[in-house]
């Protein structure tokens, strides 16, 4: 069983945060826990686990571990072009400061739905940090793509997405969200056109993505209207630990 500091999760939320990868079994958890709290003193230690392993599932509850999310991986393989000439708006990349810190404040206002903005144990502000932080990552990686929705006629940006690059044909998508204010107008479908428009003018063929479970609206968006296919499903389960005074 592996064990990985999030460096950008560890970062909003003031302590360590780790993923442990148990893609090949539980050993000795008992063991595993002891060495990373003596080596990472962690705040918070999480875990995605395919739902159809309740014996993993059943040892981490075991040592408590908690349920905070149910996951879907989808993917889509890109056949078609979307019309978008109709729609009054144009999708380029994010390259200025001020992009970045548009994009920021749309994502501090817009996700309500993930683990971290839902889970008791985290307070706001750390869950709204994380997210300016993976924006601004992914503003400065190579091997990252930023991308903002802008209104000509106001200059506003009304949406945005991120994704990395997998290889030459397959991408991964990150965050994406639109102004809250314009939030079930159908936006969100206009900015995925324009989005999976971009990949094919880029060769990347292969999308996929990750939804949470509570979060109705994009499952109904992208696997009933783009139609992914969902491939796995997982339970999220996190332990939070106190941290010793300074």
């Amino acid at each position: 069983m592996k064990v990985e500091q999030q460096q950008i999760d560890s970062d909003a939320l003031g302590a360590s945060v780790l993923q442990l990868d148990v893609s090949d079994g539980i050993q000795d958890l008992s063991a595993v826990e002891a060495d990373y709290l003596q080596t990472y003193q962690p705040g918070y230690v999480f875990c995605r686990v395919p739902v159809e392993d309740l014996a993993t599932c059943g040892q981490l509850e075991s040592h408590g571990f908690r349920f905070v999310e149910f996951q879907l991986r989808s993917e889509l393989r890109l056949k078609k072009r979307y019309p978008v000439a109709p729609f009054p708006y144009r999708y380029e990349p994010a390259t200025t400061r001020d992009d970045l810190e548009a994009v920021q404040t749309i994502a501090t206002e817009t996700f309500v739905d993930d683990r971290w903005t839902v889970d008791p144990a985290i307070n706001a502000a750390s869950s709204q940090t994380r997210y300016r932080h993976y924006l601004e990552a992914s503003w400065q990686r190579d091997d990252e793509l930023l991308h903002k929705l802008t209104n000509p006629q106001t200059g506003e940006i009304v949406g945005f997405n991120s994704a990395r690059r997998l290889d030459n044909s397959r991408v991964l998508l990150l965050l994406a969200g639109v102004t809250a204010r314009y939030k079930g107008g159908g936006l969100g479908a206009i900015l995925n056109y324009f989005v999976l428009n971009d990949f094919l003018d880029q060769g990347l063929r292969h999308v996929r993505t990750h939804h949470s479970g509570r979060n109705y609206a994009i499952m109904n968006l992208e696997l009933g209207h783009f139609q992914f296919r969902v491939v796995q499903t997982f339970v999220v389960l996190r332990k939070c630990y106190e941290q010793p005074s300074a």
